[in-house]
């Protein structure tokens, strides 16, 4: 495993602790991911199913979920509309995990309004990255009909090309 690093300095960054939701099936993996984060300084919860997380939402009140795509039972994408419905995610930036880049995808992604994507095979470095987006840096009047903020290791939803 890679040495831990600090967030990056870019203005829509901040190395403030966050309160991190980790929702995937592969309880290794989120558990995992959770660590990681937890070694960095935020405050976690992992959470391996979609019913998990609504709960948890609403409990543990993140500033930010990294959320698995493909579940069984309730998709990340089922997750993501009934927060929405819920009213619980109007402050929560939302992260979509993947294990793969395909154009289509980005296009979901941003009609269920999710902030960014990052792949599950992220280095350290990128993670932190992903976990230091601040809210108003993700979303503006247009950001979901236009764009998704995607992680350097995936594709853009403009161009839908892998990078």
């Amino acid at each position: 495993m890679e040495k831990l690093t600090q967030a990056s300095e870019h203005p829509r960054f901040s190395s403030r602790r966050k309160r991190v939701l980790v929702v995937d099936d592969d309880a290794g993996f989120a558990s995992e991911c959770g660590r990681r984060l937890v070694q960095a300084g935020h405050e976690v919860r992992v959470e391996v199913a979609g019913v998990g997380a609504l709960t948890a939402a609403e409990e543990f009140r993140p500033d930010m979920i990294l959320l698995d795509i493909a579940m069984p039972g309730m998709s990340g994408f089922a997750v993501a509309s009934r927060l929405r419905k819920l009213g619980l995610s109007r402050d929560i930036v939302m992260i979509a995990f993947t294990e793969a880049v395909e154009p289509l995808l980005y296009r979901r992604l941003a009609d269920f309004r999710f902030d960014a994507c990052l792949l599950k095979r992220a280095t350290d470095a990128e993670l932190l990255d992903m976990v230091s987006l601040e809210r108003a840096h993700c979303r503006g009047p247009s950001a979901h009909e236009e764009r998704l903020q995607v992680n350097a290791a995936t594709a853009s939803i403009a161009g839908g090309q892998a990078r």
